[in-house]
């Protein structure tokens, strides 16, 4: 199951005062907090407030129809940007795949939102030939999507499932993402191991919040200041060596890169990082 948006937002919310209200990220990065070092997930669950849900489904819409009437150039979590912001790594990683198969780009986006991040970087696919963009996410979100955002779109340019069998029903794409999905997902190793099974000409983790040096992860409460929503849930730190074991055997990394986050934990080292995995029979290294 994909991870709750409301979650997502959290961690990205600061980047729209960064152009609204011109906060520094240094001070941005203060409004979110990271507590603890939990044996399980239950136990942080039970130290978790939990969040209410309600109207945040229809604030990402609003905004997602806004940046399609062109008041943004993106969405990121229900924030809307009136700047561009492209994620340079990760297009160099997509367009890598496009040009492997002929320019065509087809991308399972593994929690993708109502499309975040095809949107926000529209734009630049639209000089290749073919664009499949297919996103799984909760069944609340991937009716939003059915109803209001791919009947804007081309036919077939981006599409809304709940899940990752019907999405590859019409056939399997070739890249799948997995953008700050992970840390969230109470065994994220349960289900990376399960959707690596479905065979990827590359698997890109992007913002994935990691222990760089550790062995072991690190499973925090995420707390989220009033002003933005009262909250906390859990969160892991997933150990970046434990991380690259999962892709040891069959895997070898293309690319890697540094995310802007900048939140941990006290007492830990922590990165914000981006992956490229390509299978090894067809290993080479772009970046």
């Amino acid at each position: 199951m994909a991870k709750p948006l409301i979650q997502r937002f959290a961690r990205r919310l600061f980047r729209g005062f960064q152009q609204t209200s011109r906060c520094t990220e240094a001070a941005a990065s203060d409004y979110i907090r990271f507590d603890g070092d939990y044996p399980c997930w239950q136990a942080a669950v039970d130290r978790s407030t939990g969040y209410q849900a309600e109207g945040i489904a229809k604030k990402v819409l609003e905004t997602t129809l806004q940046v399609l009437g062109g008041r943004f150039a993106f969405e990121r979590d229900s924030v809307g940007f009136v700047l561009p912001e492209y994620n340079w790594p990760l297009l160099a990683c997509l367009f890598g795949a496009a040009a492997a198969h002929g320019g065509s780009l087809r991308v399972l986006d593994y929690g993708g939102a109502l499309g975040s991040v095809f949107l926000q970087h529209r734009n630049l696919f639209t000089q290749l030939p073919t664009v499949d963009w297919r996103i799984v996410e909760q069944a609340g979100y991937a009716e939003l999507g059915c109803l209001h955002i791919a009947p804007s779109m081309a036919a077939g340019e981006l599409r809304f499932f709940s899940t990752i069998e019907t999405a590859l029903a019409d056939g399997k794409p070739d890249v799948l993402l997995l953008s700050s999905v992970l840390q969230y997902l109470p065994d994220p190793w349960s289900a990376l191991s399960g959707l690596l099974k479905f065979g990827w000409d590359r698997v890109i983790l992007d913002r994935t919040a990691v222990l760089p040096y550790c062995s072991k992860c690190r499973l925090t409460v995420q707390t989220v200041p009033e002003w933005i929503y009262s909250a906390s849930y859990p969160a892991w730190f997933l150990s970046q060596p434990r991380l690259f074991e999962c892709f040891a055997d069959h895997w070898q990394l293309m690319a890697t890169w540094e995310n802007s986050e900048n939140h941990a934990p006290p007492g830990a080292v922590a990165s914000y990082k981006g992956f490229c995995f390509r299978p090894q029979h067809t290993f080479q290294r772009l970046i």
